[in-house]
């Protein structure tokens, strides 16, 4: 019986793809963060903290990203590794996400209790910190542009940052009301649309988290159709045990049991099963137990 996994070198996966740029990017975006938070804090906008959870919706998009590229760059299939630190990845995922349904719930019951027991903004510093999120988002926008087209988890970090840069907008817009016209008021009900835009985000990062951490099939394969693919390789007369895993974001593991004619090379068909799950299905994280037909294995 020969079994083979994907240990050995092979071509980079297609979402290994700037990794130094995303993590610049998630630096820019998670320290500007805890600048927005604490600027909101301290001049008594809600819109700003809003804002400030929009941006961690950004930076967990981004810390997805970058993980992905990261493991890609490592040799994320490598029989030292298991699977504790993907699992911590998306339980950190899950646990992100219920604050920012916790932050999007405060923001809403904070906007609407300034309703009866106003607060005044410190309209000046808002405006100053908005503005600088507003470049931030810019600056990380063009950094996410030429990486898009090349992985789904930044292509989805990069649509995110669009939509930040309307939440930005928004803040820097109630700053602008309050310092022309002192209507406080626009900071609350800014803060409720931003907010409001933080609750299907976080949805998002945590259907993907549940569907991962209940050991889901990837979404464009079954093991009927790996089974087909695999099937259709010269010499093979039997596919058994084929098993599907999301790992973690952007990362598919496959296994498979293949029963093949006497004669025929084992190493080839392992090789080549691994390059049709690849191209096929994407999925480049594999292990295949190869045995040929009447050895009695399993």
């Amino acid at each position: 019986m020969l079994a083979v996994n994907d240990t050995d070198p092979s071509p980079k996966r297609p979402q290994t793809v700037g990794a130094r740029t995303l993590a610049l990017a998630f630096c820019l975006v998670g320290a500007f963060t805890v600048v927005e938070l604490a600027a909101g804090y301290l001049s008594g906008s809600l819109s700003l903290v809003a804002e400030a959870g929009h941006m961690a919706t950004d930076a967990a998009g981004l810390g997805v990203a970058l993980s992905s590229a990261v493991a890609g760059t490592r040799g994320v299939s490598r029989r030292d590794r298991s699977d504790g630190p993907y699992l911590f990845e998306i339980t950190a995922a899950l646990a992100a996400s219920l604050l920012l349904f916790a932050l999007a719930g405060y923001v809403v019951y904070a906007a609407i209790a300034r309703l009866w027991n106003p607060v005044d903004v410190a309209a000046v510093p808002m405006l100053l910190v908005a503005a600088g999120g507003f470049g931030v988002n810019v600056a990380v926008w063009r950094l996410l542009r030429p990486l898009s087209r090349a992985s789904p988890n930044v292509a989805g970090a990069y649509v995110e940052m669009l939509g930040d840069l309307i939440a930005s907008g928004g803040v820097i817009f109630a700053a602008l009301v309050i310092v022309t016209t002192g209507w406080e008021m626009i900071d609350a009900l800014v803060a409720v649309g931003v907010g409001l835009l933080i609750v299907p985000r976080a949805f998002r990062v945590a259907r993907k988290a549940i569907r991962i951490l209940a050991a889901s099939v990837p979404p464009n394969a079954t093991p009927e159709t790996v089974a087909g693919v695999l099937g259709g390789i010269a010499g093979v007369v039997d596919v058994r045990d084929v098993r599907l895993r999301i790992l973690t974001s952007g990362m598919d593991v496959a296994t498979a049991h293949l029963v093949v004619r006497g004669g025929i090379d084992r190493r080839f068909v392992a090789d080549e099963a691994y390059e049709r799950l690849r191209y096929v299905f994407g999925i480049d994280h594999a292990a295949f137990e190869v045995e040929p037909e009447g050895s009695g294995g399993r």
